[in-house]
């Protein structure tokens, strides 16, 4: 996690699971759209990394969802925005 620190910049660190059919999705819903109101831009002025929980989850189960969330999030996240898995 320091890496995506590093900047000194502050974060947002998410646990959740990627596959969650409720809790976890209602809470990256609602961070989108509280991210869109936002001045700042995730990569610039922030760093978000959402890092799913579930060890049976894959780098590519994070991949499709990092494709869902950013092609509907409206702003250039520049790399700003991390979504991970915990193997």
């Amino acid at each position: 996690l320091k890496d995506y620190f590093a900047s000194g910049r502050p974060g947002i660190l998410n646990l959740v699971y990627y596959t969650c059919p409720m809790l976890c999705n209602l809470t990256l819903n609602a961070q989108v759209a509280v991210l869109r109101e936002l001045a700042w831009t995730p990569g610039k002025e922030f760093e978000v990394v959402t890092i799913s929980i579930d060890p049976t989850e894959s780098p590519e189960i994070a991949r499709n969802k990092k494709e869902a969330y950013l092609s509907n999030f409206d702003k250039p996240v520049g790399g700003g925005w991390h979504f991970l898995v915990d193997h």
